[in-house]
């Protein structure tokens, strides 16, 4: 069993909100991609991502291989439950928004589990 604080709903009034499992998993991979710098959790500067400062550069495919960079490189370090490659990650535009789809191994129940999370609305953060 794999539990963590669930995000952005931490707190009731009596008791810490926690999830388990696969929503575990999605809250700390929801976490770490919406965080809009590197160094914003006090005590390591490497944490989250920099995609609020890359994603409304001009559009090229060289910059969707940054970011895919960024997220696979978050995700490795951050999420060790999380099994994948490069491959495994695509940037989709959707009209106006834009969406990381993780295709990855959970290896909570060694299941395949595909992960969408919007990359665009940083009002959360």
């Amino acid at each position: 069993m794999f539990y963590s604080i669930a995000f952005p709903n931490m707190m009731s009034i009596n008791r810490i909100n926690l999830v388990s499992n696969k929503d575990a998993t999605y809250s700390n991979l929801y976490l770490i991609l919406k965080t809009v710098t590197k160094d914003c959790l006090f005590g390591d500067p490497y944490y989250g991502t920099n995609l609020l400062r890359i994603i409304y550069q001009q559009n090229s495919v060289l910059l969707r291989e940054i970011v895919i960079d960024e997220i696979y490189t978050a995700i490795t370090t951050y999420i060790p439950q999380l099994k994948l490659t490069r491959k495994n990650i695509k940037v989709v535009g959707e009209g106006t928004k834009l969406y990381a789809e993780i295709n990855a191994i959970n290896m909570i129940d060694q299941q395949p589990d595909l992960f969408k999370i919007e990359l665009t609305d940083f009002s959360e953060s």
